[in-house]
């Protein structure tokens, strides 16, 4: 009876620690997407490839030029919310993830807590085998009044990104424009 009582003491003395080391070690520790994005911006400063934009307005209709840099970054900082900085980001996104065979790759998903974020989604695609991150997908919605502008980035880490806008006013037909801006053409 008194090594059952000793053993029962242990563990009510022990099961609060192991509950606290459980919970540290099941929070997530959410990928800085402002720094990666930022990051991104500063490494196209040092290629030196020219960038080029290939713009598609219909199906059938494309329009090559070529960005500077600084072009390159004014589209970026539509991304650039005050969400996705480093103090606001745990606070204002739900993450999910899993493993994906067919990409071969890790798939962590952000979603905005609240409804009326104009930054509703990213997907960050990771690489499993080097922890990097292969490409994000961002969506970022923007209402006023009666129309309803929805952008897609597809980021690539290193090359281009693909930026798909979506405009709906009243009860007029959706316009979108596809834009590709690419410094690397490079295969992995």
């Amino acid at each position: 009876m008194k090594y059952i009582c000793i053993l029962y003491c242990f563990v009510l003395i022990t099961a609060p620690a192991c509950k606290s080391k459980q919970a540290k070690s099941n929070s997530s520790t959410f990928i800085d997407i402002a720094a990666y994005l930022k990051g991104q911006l500063a490494y196209l400063d040092t290629v030196p490839f020219s960038i080029m934009k290939l713009t598609q307005a219909d199906s059938a209709n494309y329009d090559t030029s070529f960005l500077k840099n600084v072009d390159v970054q004014k589209t970026v900082s539509e991304f650039l919310v005050l969400q996705l900085e480093k103090k606001q980001f745990e606070k204002s996104f739900r993450e999910t993830s899993f493993a994906d065979a067919t990409l071969f790759t890790i798939t962590i998903t952000y979603n905005a807590v609240d409804p009326k974020s104009p930054l509703q989604r990213i997907d960050v695609y990771v690489n499993p085998e080097n922890n990097q991150i292969k490409q994000l997908y961002l969506i970022h919605q923007r209402e006023s009044g009666d129309s309803v502008v929805v952008k897609q980035l597809l980021w690539k880490h290193n090359k281009n990104y693909t930026l798909i806008t979506n405009m709906h006013t009243g009860n007029e037909p959706e316009k979108t424009s596809t834009e590709k801006v690419i410094w690397d053409e490079t295969e992995d």
